[in-house]
């Protein structure tokens, strides 16, 4: 199991770079499942590019970090942990308030990118 942790939590940086160079390009259309009709409004435009610029830093910082060695790599791999994990914890909050399946949509991914960011940070 603890050889899969490294590839996985490095899968998950490239997706993070991708989805995040994705909202910038596109913000709106980025954040528009998890957010709803707000995505189309000024502040679902700000809201995706910073998450995109969030998650193209994270992202890139897992990659880079993996030729610095493995407490480089624990380091950046433990902050997206961090971040995925209160997106799931806010879209958790606002359950209720948010556009269904998008909401489960977003929050599933962020609980699945913590369990194996916090897993592999752990390893």
């Amino acid at each position: 199991m603890r050889d899969l942790l490294g590839p996985a939590s490095r899968a998950v940086a490239a997706l993070r770079v991708a989805l995040g160079v994705g909202a910038l390009v596109n913000p709106r259309l980025a954040v528009r499942p998890w957010v709803g009709s707000t995505a189309s409004a000024p502040a679902g435009t700000v809201l995706g590019r910073a998450a995109g610029v969030r998650d193209v830093a994270l992202g890139a910082g897992v990659l880079v970090a993996t030729s610095q060695g493995r407490a480089a790599e624990r380091t950046w791999v433990a902050a997206g942990a961090l971040c995925d994990l209160v997106d799931a914890g806010t879209t958790l909050v606002a359950w209720r308030q948010l556009p269904s399946p998008g909401r489960a949509l977003a929050g599933g991914a962020a609980v699945g990118a913590a369990v194996i960011g916090a897993a592999a940070a752990a390893g």
